[in-house]
Formats: structure tokens, sequence, C-alpha cells
């Protein structure tokens, strides 16, 4: 992933910001299964890309919010299982 990262000479605004949420949503959904490798590639992806200022970081937030929102089903089936209060069980969607 980095190594795609660093095949961008030069970020839009827009572009900056859609891959960072792009690469925010890829890892929260494998999260559970990314080798330490994969996990630092995608640290390092996440360093290169350009920094955000804060309404672009509430405008990921909000997009990432929606995200799980709409796609909460199947990314139950990526995500461990946790237990509740009440001894049933629920997907970690943080």
């Amino acid at each position: 992933m980095s190594r795609l990262m660093t095949c961008i000479s030069q970020w839009s605004k827009f572009g900056g910001l859609q891959a960072h949420i792009d690469l925010t949503a890829l890892t929260t959904v494998l999260q559970n299964h990314l080798s330490q490798s994969a996990r630092t590639s995608f640290q390092e992806a996440q360093e290169i890309l350009p920094k955000l200022g804060a309404p672009e970081l509430r405008v990921k937030d909000g997009v990432l919010r929606d995200f799980r929102s709409k796609m909460h089903f199947l990314l139950a089936c990526f995500l461990e299982v946790e237990p509740l209060s009440d001894n049933t069980t629920s997907h970690s969607l943080a």
C-alpha cells in the first residue's frame, strides 16, 4: 500500500481527502486480518498522505460515520464479536 501511495507525485485537495477516507475505511474493515507487515505498510501509506485540516477532518469523520452506518451488516462479517452487558454478543464497529 505504501508503494502505491509513493507513486503519486502531487495530491489535489480532494484526492488527498479521498485517499484518507479510503485508507481508513479499508484498514478498519481489515484490522483483524492484517499481518504485521501489511499493518506497517498501511501505516506508512497513511504517513505519506497530505495532512488534513480541521474542515477536511470533519468531512472525513462524517463520511466514515456514514460508511459504518450504511455498511453495518457487511462490516460485521469482518470484525470480532464483542460481549454486551446482557451476555449477548455484538460486532465491534468502532
